[in-house]
């Protein structure tokens, strides 16, 4: 029997979980990536298949560029162990040369599990709805 990671502690998940998607997704804040997640960082989604620290900074500023007033608020957070989920959920309105632009503001949701190594996060798993009109 291999004894698990037992993680940070249910406070310390959620307070990291908060930063990543306030600090990081809601206000761009790529740095708090590099204090929150672990250097061999992979997360796991369905429109890729594999993505490491440096694909995910690129993609929120994608994100970002694409929907500039982006916003997510994380409804709930479950921590057992070293592994957490989150069920959020997101709005932006898309402006400039974005395929949606115009469309007006758009809504999305989606669960993320997590998996801790100390205090850090090392791997991701996302499974969400992409952006539709709200």
């Amino acid at each position: 029997m291999t004894t698990e990671d037992p993680g940070p502690g249910p406070e310390a998940v959620r307070h990291v979980l908060e930063r990543v998607f306030s600090e990081v997704w809601n206000y761009g804040r790529l740095d708090v990536l590099d204090q929150v997640l672990d250097e061999q960082f992979v997360a796991h989604g369905a429109r890729d298949d594999e993505s490491t620290k440096e694909a995910l900074k690129t993609r929120v500023v994608q994100r970002r560029s694409e929907l500039p007033n982006l916003r997510y608020v994380v409804h709930r957070v479950i921590v057992e162990g070293c592994w957490a989920a989150t069920l959020w959920t997101g709005r932006g309105t898309p402006t400039g040369g974005f395929d949606m632009a115009g469309k007006g503001p758009q809504h999305f949701w989606g669960i993320t599990i997590w998996r801790f190594t100390g205090s850090r996060i090392a791997e991701a798993w996302v499974l969400g709805d992409e952006a539709s009109p709200g």
